[in-house]
C-alpha cells in the first residue's frame, strides 16, 4: 500500500489485503473458510456447511450490487451476526431511486436467490433458464441513478482509508517482501501442492461456472487473438491404465471423471467397476499431481502407463494421410483406411452407381454446421419369407449408425466393411445373399458429421457435436445423452464443458432430433437397431438409464449372446453381452433407450467395437478389416435370431 505524506484519501494507490491458511484435509483441499462476509451465504457465517446454493446467494450478493449500486448487507461493523439477523429478519431492502427503476421480476429473482432456506433457492440451470436472463434483450435500456450509490461508496472508501490512517507510526518502515511471514508461508508451497489444488478444487464450484464463464470467455475473446487454425497436440499426453479394486475406489473415480475435463483430464474408459481397468488421458502438466491424488487416499489406486505418448501415436496415422491421399473408387477404395467425411460421403455415391440394382441413398437431413447426413440404403426387389416360404406382408429394415461420437473412426469404418460386404457378396455368398433379400439397410456411416471434421481438421480425440452453448468456449453436446428417453436422469452432465453434456434439452441438437423423426417414420418396418461406438468390446441393449432389465431384456440378451459367440469363432476377440446400466455404468437421454423405448425398436442395441485399451480411440489401420470381418459375422448370426422372431 502506498499512501502520500498529506493524508488523503485520494493519494490512497494500492490495497492487497490476502490471506493464506495452510490446514489441509487428506485430498489436500483448503479447510479454513475464507470468504467476504458480506457475500458468505448465513450458512457459510454460521459455519454449518458449504454447496451449490452457498454460490447460488453469493451471486445473489452480486446481482443485487450491479442493480444497486451497493450490497445488501453492509453495516460499520461488518458484523457476521449482523448479518445473519438481517437476512433471517428479511431485511433485503429493494427501495430508493435505483430499485425504481429496476423490474419486479428482477427483484423477485434476487429475493429467490437470497432466501434464507438454501433448499428454497434455484439451481444454476434454473438460473440459466429463468424468464428475467432468457428475456434480457427485452429489458428497458435505462441507465441505473446511482448519485445517492456514488456518495455511499466514496463514505465507505473514506472510513476504509481513515481506519488504516489513524494512528499511523511515522517510523513505519517497510521491509524485504521475502522477509515476510506471508511470504515465507506461501514459498513452503511445493508445486505438487499447488498443482493438486489446481486440479482437484472443490467439485462444486462447477455450477457456479456456468453462469460465469460466459463473462470471462467474452472478455479472452477480446483480450487474445485465438488460433483457431490450429491443430490440436497430445503431444506427451499419457494414457494411464486404473486398477480399482473396492467399490469405494469406483465411486471416487466416477465422481472425479465428472470434473475432470476442466483440467484436459479425459477419460476413455466406458467402464467402471471393479477389477475392470479404467483408461484415462493425462497431459504431461497433470501427471505428477493426478499421480499424488491417486495415491493419496488410504486405499491408494494403482496405475501403469498404457501409452507413453498419445500424440505420436495420432501423429503417425495422420502424416499416412498426408502423404498418401485417398481414391475413392470400387478398385482402389482402401476399406483397411480410415477416412474423411468427404471421401465417406463420396463412397456412397460410388456404391449407388455400381450397385444400382441393391444400392440407394438417403438423407436425414442437415447437421448443425450444414453438412449433409447422408446415408445408404440396400434392399433387393425380392420379397422376404417366413420359414415356411410363404411372403411376409412387409418386409422388416434394419438401421446401423457410426461416428456418434467423433473420435471413434473405427465405428464408421467398420459400417462402410460390413455394408460393402453384403453389396459386393449379394448373389456369390448365400447367406448374405438370404439377408439381403430378408430385410432392408439403412446405414448412416456417419451419424456427427460436425464432430467427426473436427476431429479430420482440428482435434483428433474430440467427442461431442459443434453447436454453440451457452458459454462462448465450450461447443458441443454429447449426441449419445440428448435422446428424449430418461434424458439426462443419471450419467450425464448440465456442464456445456463436459464430454457428456446432455444439452439445454432433449433433442436440442439438430442431428439427434432427424435421426429420431426418421426412425420414428419408419418404425412400422425397422425391427433391429445397431448404434456402433469405440471401445471396449461390448454388445449391449437396454436400458442404460437404469441397472434394471426391459421386460424384452430375454429377447435381446439372448441376440446379443447369439452375435458374440459368432464373432469370437472368427479370431477369438472377446465380448462381454449384458444390458447398459449394468454393464458399464449409468447413461440416460442415450439413442438405444429411446430406440426401444420410445421407438418400440426391440432388437436395440450399443455395440463397442476393437480393442480392450492398448490403443483405444487411436486404434492402428490394420485392425479396421479384422473388426469388420468379425462384426458382420457376429451381425449375420443376429440377424438369423432376430429373423426367426419377426417373421415366425
Amino acid at each position: 500500500m502506498y499512501v502520500d505524506t498529506n493524508r488523503q484519501p485520494s493519494s490512497l494507490r494500492i490495497v492487497d489485503l490476502g490471506f493464506a491458511k495452510q490446514q489441509r484435509a487428506e485430498n489436500g483441499l483448503l479447510m479454513t473458510p475464507c470468504f467476504t462476509k458480506e457475500y458468505a451465504a448465513p450458512e457459510v457465517l454460521s459455519r454449518k456447511k458449504y454447496d451449490e446454493s452457498c454460490d447460488i446467494w453469493s451471486l445473489g450478493i452480486l446481482l443485487y450490487t450491479l442493480l444497486a449500486g451497493n450490497t445488501p448487507f453492509a453495516f460499520d461493523r461488518n458484523d457476521s451476526h449482523e448479518i445473519i439477523l438481517a437476512r433471517t429478519a428479511n431485511k433485503v431492502a429493494f427501495t430508493g431511486p435505483t430499485w425504481e427503476r429496476v423490474t419486479d421480476n428482477a427483484k423477485i429473482l434476487v429475493n429467490a436467490m437470497l432466501d434464507v432456506d438454501p433448499k428454497k433457492r434455484p439451481t444454476a440451470l434454473e438460473l440459466c433458464k429463468h424468464s428475467w436472463f432468457a428475456n434480457m434483450e427485452s429489458l428497458p435500456n435505462m441507465k441505473l441513478s446511482n448519485i445517492q450509490d456514488y456518495n455511499l461508496v466514496r463514505h465507505n472508501l473514506d472510513a476504509t482509508f481513515n481506519a488504516i490512517n489513524t494512528n499511523a507510526s511515522k517510523n513505519l518502515k517497510l521491509g524485504p517482501i521475502g522477509d515476510s511471514n506471508l511470504f515465507k508461508r506461501r514459498n513452503e508451497r511445493s508445486a505438487h501442492q499447488q498443482q493438486t489444488e489446481k486440479i482437484f478444487w472443490d467439485y462444486h464450484l462447477v455450477k457456479m461456472r456456468l453462469l460465469v464463464t460466459s463473462i470471462v470467455a467474452f472478455i479472452l475473446l477480446e483480450a487474445f487473438a485465438l488460433n483457431v487454425d490450429a491443430y490440436k497436440s497430445y503431444a506427451n499426453h499419457q494414457l494411464w491404465r486404473l486398477h480399482v479394486k473396492t467399490n469405494e475406489q469406483v465411486a471416487k473415480i466416477l465422481e472425479f471423471s465428472r470434473t475432470a475435463h476442466r483440467h484436459d483430464i479425459n477419460f476413455w474408459s466406458e467402464e467402471f467397476r471393479i477389477n475392470v481397468p479404467i483408461d484415462v488421458s493425462v497431459p504431461p502438466e497433470a501427471i505428477d499431481s493426478f499421480a499424488e491424488y491417486l495415491t493419496s487416499f488410504t486405499d491408494k489406486i494403482n496405475y501403469d502407463v498404457a501409452m507413453k505418448d498419445i500424440g505420436a501415436v495420432i501423429d503417425r496415422q495422420t502424416l499416412l494421410h498426408k502423404l498418401v491421399p485417398s481414391k475413392v473408387n470400387d478398385d482402389d477404395f482402401a476399406y483397411d483406411k480410415y477416412h474423411t467425411l468427404a471421401d465417406i460421403q463420396a463412397w456412397i455415391d460410388l456404391m449407388v452407381k455400381t450397385y444400382p440394382t441393391l444400392a440407394s441413398s438417403f438423407s436425414v437431413g442437415q447437421s448443425y454446421e450444414k453438412r449433409d447426413m447422408k446415408g445408404l440404403k440396400i434392399s433387393s426387389s425380392k420379397q422376404a419369407l417366413k420359414r415356411d416360404g410363404t411372403p411376409v406382408n412387409q418386409k422388416k429394415a434394419v438401421w446401423w449408425d457410426g461416428g456418434i461420437h467423433a473420435r471413434e473412426w473405427i465405428s464408421p469404418a467398420t459400417v462402410i466393411y460390413i455394408a460393402h460386404a453384403l453389396l459386393s457378396n449379394y448373389s456369390k455368398d448365400a447367406t448374405i445373399t438370404h439377408f439381403v433379400d430378408q430385410f432392408d439397410y439403412y446405414i448412416l456411416p456417419v451419424f456427427n458429421v460436425d464432430g467427426y471434421s473436427y476431429t479430420w481438421t482440428k482435434d483428433r480425440l474430440w467427442r461431442k457435436t459443434r453447436s454453440k452453448t451457452i458459454i462462448p468456449l465450450c461447443y458441443g453436446v454429447d449426441p449419445n445423452r440428448n435422446w428424449d428417453y430418461k434424458w439426462c436422469e443419471g450419467g450425464a452432465s448440465h456442464d456445456p464443458c463436459s464430454d457428456t453434456y446432455c444439452g439445454s434439452k432433449a433433442f436440442s441438437e439438430v442431428e439427434t432430433l432427424q435421426v429420431s423423426q426418421f426412425l420414428n417414420t419408419h418404425k412400422d418396418t425397422i425391427v433391429h437397431y445397431i448404434n456402433f461406438h469405440s471401445y471396449s468390446q461390448l454388445w449391449m441393449s437396454p436400458w442404460g438409464y437404469t441397472t434394471k432389465q426391459p421386460d424384452q431384456f430375454k429377447l435381446q440378451d439372448d441376440g446379443s449372446a447369439q452375435a458374440v459367440d459368432a464373432l469370437g469363432s472368427v479370431f477369438g476377440t472377446q465380448y462381454t453381452h449384458g444390458n447398459i446400466g449394468a454393464t458399464i455404468y449409468i447413461a440416460s437421454g442415450n439413442t438405444v433407450d429411446w430406440t426401444s423405448g420410445a421407438a418400440n425398436i426391440v432388437y436395440s442395441y450399443a455395440v463397442e467395437l476393437r480393442d480392450t485399451g492398448e490403443f483405444g480411440f487411436v486404434l492402428p489401420e490394420d485392425q479396421i478389416v479384422p473388426s469388420g470381418q468379425e462384426t458382420l459375422a457376429g451381425e449375420l448370426a443376429l440377424l438369423k435370431y432376430i429373423e426367426a422372431q419377426v417373421y415366425a
